[in-house]
């Protein structure tokens, strides 16, 4: 590559640092995957394959690990709804002052829901984000025994 083209190149990488040209191009991407494979297409753009989350028991806990690298504490927000745990959040990866020449990573949202099998104690949810890996503690609690209930009859 000679230097005129190197320049050339330069010259147009400057001209696309918008965040309207990368989500432009990387939806120009998604859908040549679209025309060629719409099996591919629908699986890159799946929200809920980010965060790949791993769900476990330990120490009578039901833990769930979700990879977040690069996701800061504040763009991650968590919440239970019925025995659903809803991981959402936002990834930000384009800074309008660099100079990119290459960019793969794009800025997104996601959200994803996880259903719990067994019974948890909502007031002792806790969360830690270390080392990329946000996870989640509930802990497990017994299903309340049936205790039956008469019915009382007016019967005179």
């Amino acid at each position: 590559m000679d230097m005129e083209k190197i320049l050339e190149y330069i010259e147009q990488t400057k001209k696309n640092q918008h965040e309207s040209f990368w989500n432009q191009f990387i939806d120009n991407v998604y859908s040549s995957k679209k025309d060629s494979n719409q099996v591919a297409h629908q699986f890159f753009k799946q929200q809920d394959l980010f965060p790949k989350c791993d769900l476990y028991e330990y120490d009578n806990k039901i833990i769930i690990e979700a990879e977040v690298p690069g996701v800061h504490k504040s763009d991650i927000h968590v919440s239970m709804q019925n025995n659903t745990i809803i991981i959402k959040g936002q990834c930000k990866t384009l800074q309008p002052q660099i100079q990119y020449y290459l960019k793969e990573r794009q800025n997104r949202t996601f959200e994803k829901s996880i259903a719990i099998p067994v019974n948890t104690d909502k007031k002792g949810i806790r969360t830690s984000l270390k080392d990329g890996i946000l996870t989640i503690s509930l802990p497990m609690i017994e299903q309340e025994d049936r205790v039956p209930i008469s019915i009382n009859t007016n019967d005179q």
